[in-house]
């Protein structure tokens, strides 16, 4: 062991928690025994594990948002993180770094407009957003998952699941009926403070239709 004298400057090396974030970016940190300390965000790193699982959520994000348009920001991402792991600290520069690092993986390319980065799937194409046919009413009710459709409305092509999830980022998006029968529109999805793409990811194999703009589309 290295020999320690007075004067010396030592890294502590004991695990505390992060249990109060303060308003000032400050962060309220205590150890195992209820020791607590206030330390500034730089002067502490994360747990190798928690910084993966971290950057573990930030590709999931990033994939799911980039097929729907096959482009992303980190402001995007960062939005979208905020909602579906709400339990890690986000800022700009933290979702920064970690895309900057997954595009050095080879995961991602990226434009730079002088302002921000615009994020790519490497090897992904070109999503063509379908044309609108707002020649019908749509009307959805806030608030419930009811959605009345003109009866006119057109039926499009059956899709896959990956066709789905492009969908999910039209602008035109009305609702999923999943396939229990139950009807989620999209307010209902923005009452639960989540984008459709990060809803219905995850319940992606239970979809039987979505409906966008007036186009009914049956998911195979």
């Amino acid at each position: 062991m290295a020999q320690i004298k007075v004067g010396d400057e030592v890294v502590l090396v004991e695990p505390f928690k992060v249990f109060r974030i303060l308003f000032d970016g400050r962060l309220d940190i205590c150890d195992s025994e209820g020791n607590c300390i206030s330390v500034e965000l730089n002067q502490v790193n994360l747990k190798t594990t928690d910084m993966k699982a971290m950057k573990d959520a930030v590709l999931t994000v990033a994939q799911s948002l980039a097929k729907a348009k096959n482009t992303v920001t980190t402001l995007e991402i960062k939005i979208e993180l905020r909602r579906d792991y709400p339990y890690y600290f986000w800022t700009q520069q933290i979702v920064s770094d970690y895309m900057d690092q997954l595009a050095g993986d080879g995961l991602f390319t990226y434009t730079d407009n002088g302002t921000y980065r615009i994020y790519s799937l490497v090897g992904a194409a070109k999503v063509s957003t379908p044309a609108k046919t707002l020649t019908k009413t749509v009307v959805a009710g806030k608030g419930t998952a009811n959605v009345v459709v003109n009866s006119k409305s057109s039926k499009g092509k059956s899709i896959n699941q990956s066709r789905l999830l492009q969908l999910c980022g039209d602008p035109n998006f009305v609702s999923v009926t999943l396939a229990n029968g139950k009807v989620v529109d999209k307010y209902t999805i923005k009452g639960q403070k989540k984008s459709p793409v990060g809803y219905i990811t995850p319940k992606v194999g239970k979809v039987a239709s979505i409906l966008v703009g007036t186009t009914l589309y049956t998911v195979k």
